[in-house]
């Protein structure tokens, strides 16, 4: 039985989580358009580890601040990258 090249290459991307890779590293270049030019100002993600951001803050203040936005962050992030799959985010 003959399998289409794009489905084959469809499966075999969603095996190897290429798709949620590939989504990681846009969300460095899409960070200011995600949270918007102030926060990201403040702000560097230092990682993604296990479906977690971990943020680094300018300081505290902009820690604690952000912490309250957590939710609405993490929905702006899905929203603009459905694939990832970010269940948390932590502040540095």
């Amino acid at each position: 039985m003959a399998i289409i090249l794009k489905d084959a290459l469809n499966s075999f991307f969603k095996e190897q989580e290429v798709v949620e890779k590939i989504d990681e590293n846009t969300i460095y270049s899409l960070w200011e358009e995600i949270v918007g030019n102030n926060i990201s100002k403040v702000t560097k993600i230092e990682k993604i580890k296990n479906n977690v951001i971990y943020i680094k803050t300018k300081n505290t203040a902009w820690r604690q601040e952000l912490s309250f936005q957590k939710e609405e962050l993490i929905t702006k992030i899905i929203e603009k990258l459905p694939k990832m799959k970010i269940k948390e985010i932590k502040f540095l």
